[in-house]
């Protein structure tokens, strides 16, 4: 909860289709009982999607402080690892640790997690789609409950972006203590997600207005239309910097023909624990 005292929704500066914007541009009627969950089939590659993530644990604190009363709570958000551990991401409020969740390098075996999770806001690499064999039922139910998905690039760098997240040094100071702390990944992976953060603007105390923004790009439902479903993150060629968004209980949910605009989104930023 340390980011309860650390940032406010002021301090996010958020585009959408070249004008300025707000989380709801990114997460239409993100509420209460929205669960966020980011697949990663890098190391640390989930810091790609920092300051979405961080975007959403603020609003979810908005609420909690609204309400006037004191609270101990951490919002239902989940961190997928597919394969193997790749990171601690206890910074960017993914906590306690049971959250991030490890799950075989199967589309089948991730989609079942993440519906078991009941995410309703999901995040996932940005790659080509691929044509998983999914149970019926599986897809049945994340149709049914994830309303919006957003395609991110590990890297931080979205091409042909449509949305735009912007954060400050405190999110990127997040990053980095991730980075730090996620001892579980070697220290050769470690040193190259920090090398690339210039580019991405992570890890660098740089002033607010020097920060360059996340980019996305809004698309249809990724893990409920055909093209742009979570299994798609497990075949190859993978692209960097396309984040899709869809208009159905999830930008990042839709239905099969999600119909609305999808959105894809470059994440980039890093929060603390």
């Amino acid at each position: 909860m340390h980011s309860t005292k650390d940032l406010s929704s002021d301090d996010f500066t958020i585009s959408a289709n070249g004008h300025p914007g707000n989380l709801e541009s990114l997460l239409p009627d993100f509420g209460r009982g929205d669960r966020l969950g980011v697949v990663t089939r890098e190391p640390c590659g989930a810091l790609g999607a920092t300051t979405l993530i961080l975007a959403a644990v603020t609003a979810f604190y908005d609420r909690q402080r609204a309400s006037g009363e004191d609270f101990f709570i951490y919002p239902e958000n989940f961190v997928f690892h597919v394969g193997r551990p790749l990171g601690d991401h206890g910074w960017l409020e993914i906590w306690p640790s049971h959250k991030e969740v490890v799950v075989a390098d199967d589309p089948e075996a991730l989609l079942e997690a993440i519906n078991d999770r009941g995410v309703t806001r999901l995040v996932l690499p940005d790659r080509e789609p691929g044509k998983p064999d999914l149970r019926r039922e599986t897809l049945a139910s994340a149709q049914a409950g994830i309303r919006t998905a957003i395609a991110y690039a590990e890297d931080g760098s979205v091409a042909h972006a449509d949305a735009g997240i912007m954060g400050n040094a405190v999110t990127e100071s997040y990053a980095a203590t991730v980075l730090e702390q996620s001892t579980g990944v070697s220290a050769d992976a470690r040193e190259r997600v920090a090398a690339r953060a210039p580019r991405s603007g992570a890890r660098r105390r740089r002033r607010r207005g020097d920060l360059p923004p996340d980019r996305a790009r809004r698309s249809p439902h990724p893990a409920l239309t055909p093209g742009v479903t979570p299994a798609a993150a497990s075949s190859p060629g993978h692209r960097a910097g396309r984040s899709r968004r869809s208009p159905s209980p999830c930008p990042t949910a839709a239905p099969l023909r999600a119909p609305g605009p999808r959105r894809s989104a470059r994440g980039r930023r890093w929060p603390s624990r």
